[in-house]
């Protein structure tokens, strides 16, 4: 019981701290506001981290954990929409934390983190894309379309436009861009 309630309240210092990450970025992380937030002593952050660069490693982790969990509800979409985004909505902070990442990817163990993240993203979303565009004989192409929009979908978010209205508009966007091109292509 001791240890349960031990890594709770370390818990506590990660979720906080990986909130602080997703809306204001990685310079914004400080341990006094986030032990003001959550009402604990800056030493209780040393006691379960020692310092900010251990702690900065457990946000990065604690995120590959979140992919982990998006990956596995991907799964249990019927569709893009309402379901897809439904779930991207759920994973908000999430979205906004891989977005930090993607802004300090000049940090190698930020851009590690990145990589392998995007990599499990899109894994666990290619069949749902796939089945969205109606390609299923060309998954390569999906999966390339999909990373050069996932880079710009990353720059374009924000915790005040990150709602169903804006997701919506964005993969319709997607959908009419591939739509022409398909289009462009037959006439060719």
């Amino acid at each position: 019981i001791i240890s349960i309630m031990k890594s709770q309240k370390k818990q506590e210092w990660v979720t906080e701290g990986y909130q602080m990450v997703a809306n204001n970025g990685f310079n914004s992380l400080s341990i006094k506001s986030i032990a003001f937030t959550i009402k604990k002593s800056k030493s209780s952050f040393y006691h379960y981290f020692g310092d900010k660069a251990i702690f900065e490693a457990e946000l990065l982790n604690y995120h590959l954990d979140r992919v982990e969990a998006f990956s596995q509800e991907v799964s249990k979409c019927e569709n893009i929409r309402p379901d897809y985004i439904h779930l991207l909505l759920a994973y908000k902070t999430d979205f906004l934390f891989h977005k930090q990442l993607r802004l300090n990817r000049d940090k190698p163990n930020h851009k590690k983190c990145f990589e392998k993240a995007f990599g499990i993203y899109s894994i666990a979303a290619l069949d749902l894309w796939v089945d969205f565009f109606g390609l299923t004989q060309n998954r390569f192409f999906v999966q390339t379309f999909l990373h050069f929009f996932s880079e710009n979908f990353l720059l374009q978010i924000s915790s005040e436009n990150y709602t169903y209205n804006w997701l919506n508009n964005y993969v319709e966007e997607l959908y009419n861009m591939l739509k022409q091109l398909k289009s462009s292509q037959a006439k060719g």
